[in-house]
């Protein structure tokens, strides 16, 4: 359990009780305004619990069209802490539409769960696509597939050049509310 105190000015806005093996904090009686400094607090505390209780157990690429497994990656520990690489076969640039299948565990409620991708080279953001996942029920484990469509092959960079210059920036949200990012950062072999 840790007691939680926002101040402002030297004045307390807001104190709260926050007992780890729930996932409510618990407000103490002494609250002053503005209320909303209180609540950002509180959404806080809950997206932090939210991401100690998440976990990627996997993620799977595959070709949509065939089936086939191109890459599969079960490593995932210290992904939201720091960037990761993945090697990717180069042969999966050649897909028309690409398979991605992840599969996850939380301990806490999730009651908007959605994801944000970005494909970013070098610094500058090629695409972004949203994908909207809803309610995950606590203590689960989950699999989540999406079906990304390749861009037209005169729009396709070769691999030796996007090998090692791309990151896939994720944003895991409850609603508006970020969790966390993974970045990974991809390597056509």
């Amino acid at each position: 359990k840790q007691w939680y105190q926002r101040r402002v000015r030297g004045q307390s806005e807001a104190t709260f009780l926050l007992d780890r093996t729930t996932t409510t904090p618990f407000l103490s009686l002494r609250v002053y305004p503005p209320v909303s400094l209180c609540i950002d607090l509180l959404v806080m505390s809950s997206t932090q619990s939210i991401l100690d209780g998440f976990r990627i157990n996997s993620m799977i690429l595959r070709d949509a069209e065939t089936g086939k497994v191109m890459w599969e990656d079960n490593e995932w520990e210290s992904t939201f802490t720091s960037e990761k690489e993945a090697h990717i076969p180069k042969e999966i640039l050649k897909c028309k539409s690409v398979s991605r299948e992840i599969v996850f565990s939380s301990q806490q409620l999730i009651q908007k769960f959605r994801l944000t991708q970005k494909v970013v080279y070098q610094g500058l953001c090629l695409e972004e696509w949203n994908f909207f996942f809803g309610f995950v029920i606590p203590q689960s484990t989950n699999s989540w597939q999406n079906t990304i469509e390749a861009a037209e092959e005169s729009q396709l960079v070769p691999a030796e050049v996007l090998s090692g210059n791309v990151v896939f920036e994720t944003c895991f949200y409850d609603g508006d509310e970020l969790i966390g990012t993974t970045m990974v950062r991809l390597y056509y072999d």
